[in-house]
């Protein structure tokens, strides 16, 4: 324990609240308090000299020792997140994650993929600064305050969207690889019906002969000497993965991001360059609001039910088994540990 909370008190025993907190038992000012250790047999009962050792380890789970008595709930009836100052086991959450909970899910998961390959389970650390500045601006994700089930709903999107970073990035790759469809199952962005095709638009501008209209409205990326400033500005490569949730598509945009942008003073996304609109969603996060457009299936969270968000952000069911079970292996375990907000 890092202090000694009742040193030098009217009390027979010293016990700091982190104790507490990694027990995942409350406790509150002016609480009688009780520690029981279990030693083994050779360990003597009464005084014992200064040089003998005394070893106590954690070895038994709640269930194990309680038996049917029902596990201590956490955290304060109604307290919700209101902003990155979230406590588990009295750390702030991204050390908890990093340095607790992480090194206890190495590896892949053995059952559930995600894209066609054997899913990991937690493979990326948080990066802590971002996490609070994400979380600083809740009422820009969803609401003023968030259950638990929301901030998890939330907080596995994002860490799997940008892989632990919480940077609000554009999705990384080449003009090719997002150009055309991948062995692992991602479609080609030109092609889809979400977006228009590249041929039409470099066409439009000037910037290719009607012969070069069909190979540029195809999946196989062609030659883009001489053009590459033109080709940046159409769909496939304007409207790729971006933000927390890596929003994707013309289509998405124009329903979930621009409303966003024009109520906060920007043009809409057709008005915006390429990189500006890349810059605006990496540095404002008043523009984190692609939730608002699913929130029938987002409610549902707080009843546990995550996989449909999962499936509505991805497209894909596997991500959304993989999400459900992250978010309730987190909650599982922060509320074994103990939570706390401000």
């Amino acid at each position: 324990m890092k202090k000694d909370e009742l040193k030098d008190q009217d009390t027979g025993l010293g016990a700091s609240y982190e104790v507490f907190w990694k027990l995942g038992l409350p406790r509150t000012g002016g609480e009688a308090a009780v520690l029981l250790a279990f030693v083994d047999a050779a360990t003597p009962l009464g005084p014992v000299a200064p040089d003998v050792a005394i070893r106590l380890k954690k070895s038994e789970a709640f269930e194990s020792v309680m038996g049917d008595a029902p596990a201590v709930q956490p955290g304060v009836p109604g307290e919700k997140v209101k902003s990155g100052n979230v406590l588990v086991g009295g750390k702030h959450f991204a050390d908890w994650f990093n340095d607790d909970f992480r090194p206890l899910h190495p590896g892949n998961h053995p059952t559930l993929l995600l894209w066609k390959k054997p899913a990991p389970m937690f493979p990326g650390k948080v990066n802590k600064r971002n996490f609070q500045t994400v979380f600083d601006n809740v009422e820009h994700l969803w609401a003023k305050q968030l259950s638990l089930q929301e901030f998890l709903g939330f907080f596995c999107i994002f860490y799997n969207e940008t892989g632990g970073t919480l940077e609000p990035i554009s999705e990384r790759g080449s003009e090719k690889y997002i150009f055309e469809p991948s062995a692992a199952g991602k479609a080609s962005y030109n092609t889809s019906k979400m977006n228009r095709p590249a041929g039409d638009l470099l066409a439009a501008m000037g910037a290719i002969s009607g012969d070069r209209v069909a190979a540029w409205n195809g999946s196989v990326y062609p030659d883009d000497t001489g053009i590459k400033e033109q080709v940046h500005e159409c769909d496939f490569w304007k409207f790729r993965g971006r933000g927390l949730i890596q929003l994707t598509f013309r289509e998405n945009y124009k329903k979930h991001c621009e409303p966003a942008l024009k109520e906060n003073g920007y043009k809409g996304v057709d008005e915006l360059r390429e990189q500006d609109l890349g810059q605006i969603i990496h540095d404002d996060p008043r523009i984190y609001l692609f939730f608002q457009g699913i929130k029938s299936a987002f409610a549902k969270v707080n009843d546990n039910h995550f996989l449909e968000t999962g499936r509505r952000v991805s497209g894909q069911t596997p991500y959304g088994e993989l999400y459900e079970w992250r978010c309730l292996t987190l909650m599982d375990a922060m509320q074994k540990a103990g939570t706390g907000f401000s």
